[in-house]
């Protein structure tokens, strides 16, 4: 069955949940050792959606991450976020040490100001593979399907239709940012200013390899598919 994210969360007993108490990870080689960072209990959570479908309906996020290392794999996102929303639409990740794995998951129609589907804050890291962005947007912000102010490596993935209100139509690398792009599609993305596909801010790193950039474009008609 589908997830609604309004219905089932705020309407019915089934899916009520305030909080999901995770015993914190323990050492593999000792286990009466807990790992942590700086003292702090650190978590490790793996949801596999069994391809379900997650449903915002313009109103809600699937996931804020703000620590721990989670695994997000088989789950469909779709409608998640508002433009007035805080950066990630269906995905919002941050905290110093956060880590998060995502496979296997399409994200249609999700919304943000910054960050249309995914927002990585800063220190943290998103791993994304066999992803599919559709037709997700930031139309007053940047970054239509991925906004990065960490560590973000994207491999073998699909942007499509993705829309940026100002610069990076897919992706939007900020300032101080790294990431690494390898063996994706940027198909008919959109920004308003710069970077159709990908903007790379001037003190950010980026390493693209093997990507295919097909009928992007901008409204000035400049800076084209990946633009810095």
């Amino acid at each position: 069955d589908d997830i609604d994210l309004y219905k089932d969360y705020t309407r019915s007993p089934k899916y009520r949940i305030n909080i999901l108490p995770v015993p914190p990870a323990q050492d593999p080689e000792n286990p009466s050792i807990v790992l942590g960072h700086r003292k702090k209990p650190y978590f490790r959570v793996h949801v596999h959606g069994s391809d379900h479908v997650f449903r915002g309906h313009g109103r809600f996020r699937a996931f804020w991450i703000v620590s721990g290392s989670v695994t997000l794999s088989r789950i469909t996102m779709m409608e998640n976020g508002h433009a007035k929303a805080l950066d990630g639409g269906a995905i919002r990740v941050e905290g110093s040490g956060s880590k998060v794995k995502v496979k296997k998951c399409t994200f249609i129609n999700c919304l943000a100001k910054n960050g249309g589907a995914i927002s990585i804050g800063k220190e943290a890291r998103v791993l994304a593979s066999d992803v599919v962005f559709l037709s997700c947007s930031a139309p007053n912000g940047y970054g239509g399907a991925i906004i990065n102010e960490g560590y973000l490596r994207y491999s073998e993935s699909t942007a499509f239709d993705t829309r940026s209100g100002i610069s990076g139509g897919g992706l939007m690398n900020m300032h101080g940012a790294s990431a690494e792009v390898k063996e994706c599609e940027f198909r008919k993305c959109f920004a308003r200013k710069k970077g159709a596909a990908i903007f790379n801010a001037a003190d950010a790193l980026i390493l693209l390899e093997n990507n295919l950039f097909e009928l992007s474009s901008t409204g000035d008609g400049l800076d084209g598919s990946a633009a810095s």
